[in-house]
């Protein structure tokens, strides 16, 4: 597999390098910025697919690891966020709104906190379907309340 990418490399940068002649003193009738567009296309597929080899050669331990970690970011955001769900409520008074608005309010700092102590829950267990579902609820909450209050 290895050989193979070394033999795409040098046939793309044989590619790169080479310049069409005409003539006998070789004049260059290349484009030069369609030829420079086209090296940097070359390119970015190239190190796309050299990515991508890379990592579908990686280890189930090293792919383990990488979940390990991106679940524990996932847990500490989401109990980040449900510490700011818990100031959110304490400072609605501050917001100036209506009994029924307020009460409302409320309900969704709370769901706000709620859903996003179970993302963090489900992070920590890595538990990937209470996962999907936890943050779906908390994606939920959130239209829920853009489109009461910010008019999204």
């Amino acid at each position: 597999m290895k050989n193979y990418f070394l033999l795409l490399h040098l046939l793309l940068v044989g590619c790169a390098q080479n310049e069409i002649g005409v003539g006998s003193d070789m004049e260059s009738v290349r484009d030069e910025a369609l030829h420079a567009l086209m090296a940097e296309r070359i390119d970015t597929l190239y190190l796309r697919i050299e990515v991508l080899a890379f990592d579908q050669n990686r280890t189930l331990p090293e792919l383990d690891q990488d979940r390990q970690r991106t679940a524990s970011e996932i847990a500490e955001s989401a109990t980040s966020l449900a510490a700011a769900a818990g100031e959110l409520a304490q400072l609605a008074e501050t917001l100036n709104l209506s009994a029924a608005n307020f009460q409302r309010f409320q309900i969704l700092a709370q769901s706000l906190q709620t859903s996003s102590g179970e993302v963090a829950r489900a992070a920590s267990d890595f538990a990937a379907d209470d996962l999907t579902r936890s943050f779906t609820r908390l994606q939920g909450t959130c239209s829920s309340c853009h489109s009461l209050y910010r008019g999204r």
